[in-house]
C-alpha cells in the first residue's frame, strides 16, 4: 500500500511567489474546499483575495461523496435553536449539494459528477427509527425528499447487519483530484491568489483592518476569513477552542466499481462504491495514528460489513483532518471582526462549499446573515484545543 492520496492534482499553484502582496482586501486563511470556494466567489465579485495555507496549496483530500442535510439528531438542534432556525440551517444544508453542483457549472470543473445515491445505514433500529424522523422533517422543513429502507434492503444493498437506513436519490461521488485541481484554476482566473507554504504566525487588529504577519512577509487587509477547521491552531484561540480536530484514515482498493450507492455508517465507516472505490473511517484523536496503523482494523470492519469487499486490498492510504464542532453542526462565526467556519464535518464536500459561499456573500453584502450562523459554535471551559478526552470516548464505545 502506498502511503499517499490516490487523488491526484494537476493544477500549477505557484507555492513559493516572489513575494506576498503588500495588501488585499480580503486574506482568506486556509485552501480547504471552504476557503477556497470563499476566494472565488470574493474574486467573482472584484475583491482582491489572497488565499494562504501552512502546507501546500492541494493536499490529500476527502473522499468525495455528495449527500443531504447535517450530522446529528434533527430533533435535538430543534431543542437547541428552536424550529424556525432550525428549519433555515436544514435547508441551507439540504441545498448544499445543488449549490456545489452550480459552483461546479458555473467555475467548468471537470471532476467526474456522478449520481449514485447514498445511503445513510444505521446499525441498530433505534437509530433507523431516528434516521427515518429525521428525513421525515427534512422533507417537511426543507422539501429534500429521502427514502426510508427497511432492514430488507441489506441484502440488494450487499450489507450485513442492516438494520434500516435512508437513500438519498440526489446522493453523488466527484473525482477530488480533480475538483480542487479544478477550483484552484478557477480561484486563479477570478483574479485571486493563492499561496502555500505560508504560516500565518500574528493577526493584529488595526484602524482600517487587520495586519497578517507570516513567515513569508507581512500584508494588511480589510478582512480575514478563517477556513482553518481541523486544522486551527493557536493562531485564534477563540477558534481553537470550538473545533475538535479528528483524523480521517482514507483507502483507495483495488475493488471494481459499482452501480451501487454509497453507505455512509453512523458508527463506522464511508464506502464509497463508483469510480474509484474509497473507504473512509475516523480515528480518535487527530494526530493520534496514520492510515497504515489503522489499516488491518479497518479493512476487516469493512469485510465484515460488505463482504463483497472482502477480497480487495488497500493500493493507496492517506489520513487527512476534519474540524467537528461539540455541537456537530456547520457554524460560521465572529470573532474580533473575522469570519470563521467551523464544523464543517463528514459532508465537507457539499456543506463546505455552502459555507465558503455564505461567507463571501456576507462580506460582499448580498446576503445579511447566513443559516449557518443561527447557532453559535460552542465551546467548553476545560478545553484548549487538545481533543484528549477523544481516547476516552473511544475506550468506551469499544467496551
Amino acid at each position: 500500500m502506498l502511503n499517499e492520496s490516490v487523488w491526484t492534482f494537476d493544477a500549477a499553484v505557484p507555492d513559493h511567489p516572489d513575494a506576498l502582496p503588500s495588501r488585499a482586501d480580503v486574506v482568506v486563511i486556509g485552501t480547504g474546499v471552504s476557503g477556497l470556494t470563499c476566494a472565488y466567489a470574493l474574486a467573482k465579485s472584484g475583491r482582491s483575495v489572497v488565499a494562504l495555507d501552512r502546507g501546500p496549496v492541494v493536499a490529500p483530500s476527502i473522499a468525495g461523496i455528495v449527500h443531504a442535510g447535517v450530522d446529528g439528531s434533527h430533533e435535538a438542534l430543534i431543542e437547541r435553536v428552536g424550529e424556525e432556525d432550525a428549519a433555515s440551517l436544514l435547508q441551507a444544508a439540504g441545498s448544499a449539494s445543488a449549490r456545489l453542483r452550480h459552483l461546479i457549472a458555473d467555475a467548468d470543473i471537470e471532476c467526474d459528477l456522478e449520481q449514485t445515491g447514498v445511503v445513510s445505514a444505521a446499525v441498530s433500529s433505534g437509530e433507523a427509527k431516528r434516521l427515518a424522523r429525521d428525513a421525515d422533517r427534512l422533507e417537511d422543513l426543507t422539501g429534500v425528499s429521502l427514502e426510508a429502507l427497511g432492514p430488507d434492503a441489506g441484502v440488494e444493498l450487499g450489507i450485513e447487519g442492516f438494520r434500516g437506513g435512508v437513500f438519498d436519490p440526489e446522493g453523488a461521488t466527484v473525482d477530488m483530484g480533480r475538483f480542487v485541481a479544478g477550483l484552484v484554476r478557477a480561484v486563479t482566473s477570478a483574479g485571486a491568489l493563492s499561496i502555500g507554504h505560508t504560516e500565518v504566525r500574528h493577526i493584529e487588529r488595526k484602524t482600517t483592518g487587520y495586519q497578517v504577519l507570516t513567515n513569508t512577509g507581512k500584508m494588511s487587509t480589510g478582512d480575514v476569513v478563517l477556513a482553518t477547521s481541523g486544522h486551527s491552531g493557536p493562531l485564534v484561540s477563540h477558534v481553537q477552542r470550538r473545533v475538535v480536530p479528528r483524523a480521517v484514515h482514507l483507502y483507495a482498493l483495488d475493488a471494481a466499481p459499482s452501480d451501487k450507492p454509497t453507505i455512509v455508517f453512523s458508527r463506522g465507516p464511508v464506502v464509497r462504491r463508483s469510480g474509484r472505490v474509497v473507504i473512509a473511517d475516523r480515528s480518535d484523536p487527530a494526530g493520534s495514528s496514520d492510515a497504515g496503523d489503522v489499516h488491518s482494523t479497518v479493512m476487516a470492519d469493512v469485510a465484515e460489513r460488505i463482504p463483497d469487499l472482502a477480497d480487495a486490498s488497500a493500493t493507496h492510504g492517506w489520513t487527512i483532518r476534519q474540524g467537528h464542532a461539540f455541537d456537530g453542526l456547520p457554524h460560521i462565526g465572529e470573532f474580533d471582526g473575522m469570519t470563521y467556519l467551523v464544523g464543517q464535518g463528514q459532508r465537507d464536500l457539499p456543506v463546505g462549499v455552502a459555507m465558503g459561499l455564505d461567507a463571501a456573500a456576507a462580506l460582499i453584502g448580498d446576503i445579511r446573515r447566513s443559516p449557518f450562523e443561527v447557532a453559535h459554535a460552542p465551546g467548553r471551559w476545560w478545553y484548549r484545543g487538545d481533543p484528549w478526552f477523544l481516547n476516552l470516548a473511544g475506550r468506551v464505545r469499544a467496551r
